[in-house]
């Protein structure tokens, strides 16, 4: 079988593909005197580590460490594995360490913030292991180091964007992230906060990983905040995270198809690159997101590109690709395990396919590929099937989804099989296989999920069989740019190239319009009750971030949202009633008021939320009549008082007249 990758992703030796001359990878680098911009880079590393430390004691956000761990970690693995294989390794390693982590915790009663010791001890480590592996570890071509920097820098402006925004607005600028199933997710991580990690007898979780690390960016600093202020605070770090995960999908990306197309077609690589890494910016996912808080597929996403590169690298280290895809099956039965069905996949076909290399393992690095292996099992028997257990029910619920249909799984598979195949006619290509594997997984996954919808209204095409067709949907762009680099191989000129570029890129985007972008405006409000028809090329529907920035689009809530953090309070039952005469901004209020207090899923008053219509007095004495006594109704209008209180003069409640 033949690799569609270069020699410089499976095996590193800077990053121009050549490779090492030593088999054993346990050898270390030669050493030499350090150099003085080795020196510079390590003490400001040091620096940095440093301060970011200090900044999560002082309560700060944990963002600036673990963006610190991970790059740090990634350039230490460079001694062993090439940078796409690295930076996979290292995600994939913090989301597993993380699942597990999260679960053990409550038997330790430690304080949640303790778990961001780890990054700190793995940002130390590797530093120190940077400095002991000399340069060789940092040697890369000036061209790989701008293509680098680049991509990064392509996501940090994104992910800096929204506060800059924010600091130069005046303006929330969280309504963004704050629409459909974003409240339950951000109470789900405020039990883990509470909880002291993932305590299933309190707060049962099948899918925990996002509100996992949602939980580790709340906790620094969150014990000091005057309860007044709580929600927001919440919210801000929350935001981060979000951010942060579209960046590593980014990256991720980015870095997987230049590792793909090599680096003998420079531009090629860089265009084809920065494709792969605006991709998870654009509607197709951090759209989809921030608009149906979708916040579990952003590690799913992470977990799948990392899945891919470790099967792209599993010809040349088989060992390494099936271990790592073991490791993202873990991380997968925490984001929403019926997806862990791929990476298990990918993984026995890398064992079946080079059995001898495994039974050919011994001592310390057996016990290393076990241990992936053991844990994913024990995970699974312990935590997933108890869960499956208690809410096997949920997988034919229904819920909002955007129109992904039934038609469209074999569109996004099909189209990369077929330019794979034409491009690979005459040998066996791993990443066709690998799409074949993928197909038969996901094939089995869909229907697995579609009989769970058996005798369902809506049909066995619903909620879950749509996500996970769409969740599995987003690997393919990513594959079909890295396809263009057997047509690149030939000997093609700058004009032949180029078409070929072009012409993988067109393909791409209408594989992406198969769900067209949308307005990424809320639904309901009175300036525009009718939300712009689909599809909505507009730059601000293709670009939610840039929809961010403008007032009347994904920000248009914001007024409403600073009015739920002037409205929320933590010891109070509070519902907002004629707050705004926008009906649209009093259900968004009401929509958060009357979920953040629930305890359990079931628990009143979070049926109200999805259907209250707070300006009917009527209405709001059935919800002090299923709330109970003390229940704070705020508003702007001095007649409510007189009208609840002829409606329901029995109840106990308070009218607040602002």
């Amino acid at each position: 079988m033949t690799s569609a990758f270069p020699d410089a992703l499976t095996q590193h030796g800077g990053e121009r593909g050549g490779r090492r001359t030593r088999t054993d990878a346990s050898v270390p680098p030669s050493r030499s005197e350090p150099s003085g911009s080795l020196r510079w880079l390590v003490g400001a590393a040091a620096a940095a580590l440093v301060g970011s430390c200090v900044l999560v004691v002082l309560g700060g956000t944990p963002a600036p460490l673990l963006v610190l761990a991970v790059a740090l970690a990634t350039l230490a693995l460079r001694s062993w594995l090439t940078t796409p294989v690295a930076l996979a390794a290292v995600l994939v390693g913090a989301l597993g360490l993380l699942t597990v982590s999260m679960r053990l915790w409550p038997a330790l009663g430690a304080s949640l913030g303790w778990l961001l010791v780890l990054p700190a001890l793995v940002g130390g480590a590797s530093l120190a292991s940077l400095w002991r592996s000399r340069a060789t570890t940092l040697a890369m071509s000036r061209a790989d180091l701008v293509l680098g920097a680049g991509l990064a820098l392509l996501s940090l402006v994104q992910v800096l964007a929204v506060p800059a925004a924010r600091w130069l607005s005046g303006r929330p600028k969280l309504a963004w992230m704050m629409n459909n199933d974003s409240p339950w997710n951000l109470i789900s991580a405020r039990y883990i906060v509470e909880d002291g990690g993932l305590d299933p007898g309190s707060h049962r979780n099948p899918a925990p990983l996002a509100n996992e690390l949602v939980a580790l960016f709340l906790v620094p600093g969150r014990s000091d905040v005057d309860p007044t202020a709580l929600l927001s605070h919440d919210l801000l770090r929350t935001s981060q995270a979000l951010l942060l995960l579209v960046g590593a999908v980014s990256l991720l990306g980015g870095v997987l198809v230049a590792a793909t197309i090599g680096a003998s077609r420079p531009w090629c690589r860089a265009v084809l690159a920065a494709v792969a890494a605006v991709i998870p910016w654009t509607w197709s996912l951090a759209g989809h997101v921030f608009v149906y808080g979708f916040w579990n597929s952003l590690p799913t996403a992470v977990l799948l590109l990392a899945a891919w590169t470790a099967w792209m690298a599993s010809e040349r280290s088989p060992v390494v690709g099936s271990g790592l895809l073991a490791l993202s099956g873990v991380g997968l039965l925490a984001a929403w395990a019926p997806l862990a069905l791929v990476p298990v996949c990918l993984a026995l076909a890398v064992v079946g396919w080079r059995w001898r290399r495994h039974l050919a393992l011994r001592g310390w690095v057996l016990i290393v590929w076990l241990a992936p292996w053991a844990v994913l099992a024990s995970y699974a028997v312990i935590v997933t099937r108890a869960d499956f257990a208690a809410s096997s029910e949920g997988l034919a619920m229904e819920g909002s989804f955007p129109a992904f249909g039934e038609h469209l799984p074999p569109v996004f598979w099909l189209v990369p099989l077929g330019v794979l195949l034409l491009s690979r006619w005459g040998s066996l290509h791993l990443d066709l296989v690998g799409v074949l594997v993928l197909g038969v997984a996901g094939a089995a996954g869909i229907l697995y999920l579609m009989e769970q919808r058996s005798g369902a209204p809506g049909g066995p095409w619903g909620y879950y069989p749509q996500k996970f067709a769409w969740s599995l949907s987003l690997l393919a762009p990513i594959v079909l740019l890295g396809s263009v680099r057997s047509w690149l191989g030939e000997a093609l000129g700058r004009v032949q190239s180029g078409a070929a570029v072009l012409g993988t890129m067109l393909l791409t985007g209408a594989l992406l319009l198969q769900v067209p972008p949308f307005d990424l405006r809320p639904l309901a409000a009175l300036s525009y009750p009718i939300a712009h028809r689909t599809p909505d090329y507009r730059v601000t529907s293709v670009l939610p971030t840039v929809s961010i920035m403008f007032p009347d689009r994904a920000s248009a809530m914001d007024p409403a949202a600073r009015s739920l953090l002037a409205l929320e309070d933590a010891d109070r039952k509070v519902v907002a009633s004629r707050w705004s005469p926008d009906p649209g901004a009093n259900g968004f209020i009401n929509y958060w008021l009357l979920q953040l207090p629930v305890d359990q899923v079931g628990d009143q008053p979070r049926a109200y939320a999805y259907g209250l219509d707070s300006f009917d007095p009527a209405q709001l004495c059935n919800l002090v009549r299923d709330w109970g006594s003390g229940v704070l109704i705020q508003t702007r209008d001095p007649k409510l008082r007189g009208e609840v209180e002829r409606a329901c003069p029995e109840l106990d409640f308070e009218v607040r007249v602002h």
